[in-house]
């Protein structure tokens, strides 16, 4: 490469010069650990540290449950440029190991960063256990009591509809199961 100038009396040149461009590359970026917030949700992420020379056109992270997930697949969409970013991941299925890694797309192509695993928490029976029954005769004093804050409106206000409907049936089953067995049977049979 060389300058001129040009004028009435002709065109002058500079000394030539030589230079190289810098080839564009691929954006860098990493791939951060997963946080499992719950049974079918995670938060994932990553942080582009360099653009290759050229701006990063699209930023996220692709996850699926086989190794190295590419764009091709499930991935988000979190913005472009540089910097670190967040990826919310949803719809995934409980107690599933999944494959999560980011990626930087610019004009040369799309980069990965390096894969990280996570599992999502399983959902599993609950364990329920029933001890044996010693004694019922003081059932009715005990519900009259479990009873009396229904009866005079004293119940916390954060219980719902639905537990204070539970506990009225349980009430009133203990309550005839208790009745039951305070009247002989003979007596109940008019």
């Amino acid at each position: 490469m060389r300058a001129y100038a040009t004028n009435s009396v002709g065109t002058a040149y500079g000394n030539e010069i030589d230079f190289t461009t810098t080839a564009l590359a691929g954006a860098t970026v990493t791939t951060n650990e997963v946080t499992v917030f719950s049974y079918t949700t995670a938060t994932a992420g990553g942080n582009v540290t360099a653009t290759g020379g050229d701006a990063v056109t699209a930023r996220g992270v692709c996850y699926g449950t086989t190794a190295n997930p590419t764009i091709s697949g499930t991935h988000t969409e979190d913005g472009t440029g540089i910097g670190a970013f967040t990826s919310n991941l949803t719809g995934l299925t409980s107690g599933t190991k999944y494959y999560v890694r980011a990626y930087a797309t610019n004009s040369t192509g799309t980069e990965y960063g390096a894969q990280v695993e996570f599992t999502t928490l399983a959902v599993t029976e609950p364990a329920v256990s029933t001890g044996a029954v010693s004694s019922i005769t003081d059932v009715a004093p005990r519900l009259a009591e479990m009873s009396l804050p229904l009866m005079v409106g004293q119940l916390p206000k954060e219980v719902s509809a639905g537990v204070l409907l539970r506990i009225l049936l349980l009430t009133t089953s203990l309550l005839k199961l208790s009745l039951e067995m305070m009247v002989p049977e003979h007596s109940r049979q008019i």
